[in-house]
């Protein structure tokens, strides 16, 4: 195997390593230097990785813990959120919609989030939603299309939101409801050696009777059986497990 020198001390970085860290990966002697817990999320990551300045930061994982991680810099408002040890890193962009047009595309709050994270080869999501939309209660699965095996995004609609979204991520989410409340679940999958599997599930909301007020994107550990029908029923379809 490979052999490690363990006092990082007296191992010299370039100035460019100091910057910008390792191109392809992080091994464990930077993890050992800046306590780094997690893979770089440039590792097999966006198409403009390579050429994009790169920074240090520290933030909360998924579980709480205090982590420092190599992200792309952004010059919008957003947070990190790393899902932990192989798994990818989230950014995401939440926000009230100042001065709203209500209609099938636009709403009064918007989810935005990049996944960021080669280790797998394909993305998609799952998200089942309740809330109060024109004065009726309504509970379903949200998606983009019928034939996406439940999927939020088809291959097509991935594609085609790619450039509007994206950016140099790895994959996308884009919601902007024009419910007047609203509760979603949304699930991460990842596709590995051709087969679909969970990666993490969150939940996330507003309210926008007198003023609109955020749920931020986080963890959910128990989702309901609603949702872990829906979750599972679609692994079994993307699968052709039946």
């Amino acid at each position: 195997g490979k052999n490690y020198v363990r006092d990082p001390a007296t191992i010299g970085l370039s100035a460019h390593e100091q910057i910008y860290g390792p191109q392809s990966h992080i091994d464990e002697l930077w993890r050992e230097r800046f306590g780094l817990m997690y893979n770089d999320v440039f590792q097999s990551g966006g198409p403009n990785n390579s050429q994009q300045q790169k920074v240090w930061i520290t933030t909360n994982d998924i579980y709480g813990k205090e982590v420092t991680i190599l992200v792309p810099a952004k010059t919008i408002d957003g947070r990190w959120l790393p899902l932990g040890l192989n798994k990818p890193t989230l950014w995401v962009n939440e926000k009230k919609v100042n001065n709203p047009v209500i209609s099938n595309f636009e709403g009064y709050y918007s989810m935005h989030i990049q996944v960021y994270g080669g280790m797998y080869s394909d993305y998609n999501w799952v998200q089942t939603v309740s809330g109060i939309s024109n004065g009726k209660y309504n509970i379903g699965v949200d998606n983009r299309g019928v034939f996406n095996p439940g999927f939020y995004y088809s291959e097509m609609q991935k594609k085609d939101y790619k450039s509007t979204y994206q950016g140099d991520a790895n994959m996308f989410f884009y919601d902007e409801p024009n419910f007047t409340d609203f509760n979603a679940e949304l699930t991460l999958f990842g596709k590995k050696e051709d087969k679909w599997e969970i990666i993490q599930s969150f939940s996330w909301g507003y309210s926008a009777n007198s003023e609109t007020t955020g749920l931020k994107l986080i963890a959910n550990w128990f989702p309901s059986l609603f949702h872990r029908i829906m979750t599972t029923w679609t692994l079994f379809r993307s699968n052709n497990w039946f």
